[in-house]
This record gives structure tokens, sequence and C-alpha cells, in this order.
């Protein structure tokens, strides 16, 4: 009733700071005995910093309507976010959406703090928080995550006369913004890289920016076993790839652009990379007096799925812990769907500056 008083009694934790202790002291009596002898079996886990009044906000009412079951998909994730706060990204999707549909189970993707995906130890402990709250009917599938990465390539023309910043300082300006993007719209499941948003973002970087441009690609890493004959592996960027690009003849100048591309590694004692010649082929590719030549054709890409299949790939040396596969998509705007967190690296972020007098 109006006019009454609330009394809320709590307690204050320490949040995620005491994670991973072991040892602890009694410092009183249990049932009248002090001789108390402790022995963790567990280290200390679970601890997380406090939800901010929105996060309490969006997850208070999902975890009341959830009743401690797990019914929906939003049910699941609200369930799992509420006990272990080390997840930071989910996705749950029924098998009726999965390709190809799987009535009776529920798919489940999860990304953990200080972690790239989920260990089996992880997928075991929610199995079995989760099988005494999902019907008997029904599976919980859980699925690794995959991690697409954005390549932002961005030229920015400054006014000079109207700042004594140095292109440098502008360039630092610029990553800033993209990195501040990434963190607040994407590294999660189910996001949109919209392209005009990110280039509003460039544009306000500082006040001297007159104008910009934005050039995304998407890159899939992969770790390939070396000197291992007749490897095969499929790469998805899951979604269409911009193919409007004339076909490439055998040999040819190594400016022409091309929708697929790789880091650099070593083929048969030559630096190659991938491409894609513009008809549906991926072959093998190095370059010697700025004329690109193939080497072997070693697979096909599907321009309208973004699906790339490699087949009998060997290689003895990589430029980096992985091989990046580099695509172009059709469309400026990048949606992720199901399992696929998208995030932009400050590795990838590449920023010409031009001063101009205006």
């Amino acid at each position: 009733m109006n006019g009454a008083a609330v009394l809320a009694e709590y307690r204050i934790s320490s949040g995620e700071l005491p994670n991973g202790c072991r040892v602890f002291v009694n410092d009183g009596n249990i049932d009248g005995h002090a001789n108390v002898q402790i022995i963790t079996r567990t280290s200390a886990n679970r601890g997380a910093v406090a939800e901010n009044t929105n996060e309490i906000r969006f997850n208070a009412p999902r975890h009341f309507q959830t009743q401690e079951r797990a019914v929906t998909a939003s049910d699941y994730e609200t369930l799992l976010i509420k006990n272990y706060p080390e997840i930071q990204a989910i996705a749950v999707y029924g098998g009726e959406e999965a390709t190809p549909q799987q009535y009776g189970k529920v798919f489940l993707s999860i990304d953990i703090k200080d972690a790239d995906g989920i260990p089996d130890s992880k997928k075991a402990e929610y199995i079995a928080f989760l099988k005494p709250r999902t019907p008997v009917s029904i599976e919980p599938i859980f699925i690794d995550p995959e991690f697409t990465f954005a390549r932002v390539e961005t030229t920015v023309k400054y006014n000079f006369t109207t700042t004594s910043l140095s292109p440098n300082d502008i360039k630092t300006q610029v990553v800033g913004v993209i990195e501040q993007y990434n963190i607040g719209n994407l590294s999660d499941f189910k996001v949109k890289l919209r392209n005009s948003k990110l280039l509003e973002e460039i544009n306000n970087a500082h006040p001297s920016i007159v104008s910009a441009t934005c050039d995304l690609k998407l890159i899939k890493k992969y770790r390939p076993t070396l000197n291992t004959g007749g490897l095969t592996f499929t790469i998805n960027f899951g979604t269409a790839l911009n193919n409007t690009y004339s076909a490439l003849p055998e040999n040819h100048s190594d400016l022409l652009r091309k929708a697929l591309t790789s880091s650099r590694f070593t083929y048969e004692g030559k630096k190659c990379t991938l491409e894609d010649d513009g008809a549906g082929s991926v072959r093998i590719v190095f370059t010697e007096n700025a004329v690109t030549k193939t080497v072997a054709v070693i697979g096909d890409i599907d321009y309208a799925t973004g699906r790339v299949n490699i087949r009998n790939f060997n290689i003895s040396q990589l430029e980096g812990d992985d091989l990046k596969i580099i695509a172009e998509p059709l469309e400026k705007d990048i949606e992720t769907g199901q399992n696929i967190i998208l995030e932009i690296k400050t590795e990838d972020i590449i920023v010409t500056v031009n001063a101009v007098r205006e």
C-alpha cells in the first residue's frame, strides 16, 4: 500500500575477486566445536561483477518467467546466464532451425570468458545442470561457436588547418571508435554490423574529419596440420560473397580484385596464397615479377552461401599461427546467425589518414 516501508537485507560480495581461492580458515565455532579441519575440494568459482541496472531490468523478469524450467530458447539462456557468470555469449535454437532439421533437440552454443568457445568439462557441467530442468523428450546438444572476424579498411580525410593533431593522432582516434563499436555492438551471437553506423562513428571520431570510406572484409581462421597430404576442410562464411568481378585468367596482374584471398603460406617451396578465379574455383597462387601464377586448383567456392571447400591441402609453413581466409561479402551490412560470433580484432583495423586543407 502507499506509504508502506519495505526492508531489504542483502549481502555485498567481492564479485569475481575470490575466484580461484583454495585456502580457507575457520574463525569461529561450529556447534561449539573450535577444532575444525577445513578441506577444499573445489576452488572458489562463479563469482562475477554485479549486474548493472539495465541487466537487472532485462534478466529479472525472464528469470521469474522460467520458474527453473527450460522450455523455450530464452529459458535456456536465462537459466545458464544466471547460474554461470563465466558465460559471456550464448545462442540457443531448436532442432527445427538446424540444417538438416533435428526434432527433439535443442542446440546451445556458448562462449565463456578467457577462452575461445567452451571446454568439454564445462559442457558436461551445463548438461548436468539442465537435465532435471528440461522436458524428457528434449536433448540439449552443445556445439562449439564459430568465430568470424571483420577486417575494417578505412580511409579518412581530415582538415589539418583546424587541429594540431597529427595524422597518427587521428588514426589513434579512429581505431579507438572502431574498437568501441565492436564492444558495444559485436562480439556476440546474432549481431549485425551496419556499415553506415560504423562509418558514422568513424566520421565522428574527431571534428576535423571531413570524410571517410569504409571497406569490410570477412576473415575465417583455420589452423591446418603442416606437412599432411590430403588435408580437406570446409570454411563457411555464412553470407553471400561478392563474385561480381570478371573471371581471372590463370596468370594475371596481382592488382586485380578477388572475392577470396588468404594470408601467405609455403607450398612446394613457394610463398603462396589462396584466391578464387571468379568462376567458382579456388586455387593456390604465387606472385613473380608482379604476375600471379597458378600452382594448383585446390577447391571450390559457393558465392551464394559463402561456403568454401578445400581439398588435398599440404603446406609446410604458415605466416602466423593460423591461415587467414579473407572474403568480400556481397552486402555491406553483415548479419550472423545461430552459432557464429562476429567481432573486430584491433589487428584487423587498417586506417589510412590523408591531411587536406578546406
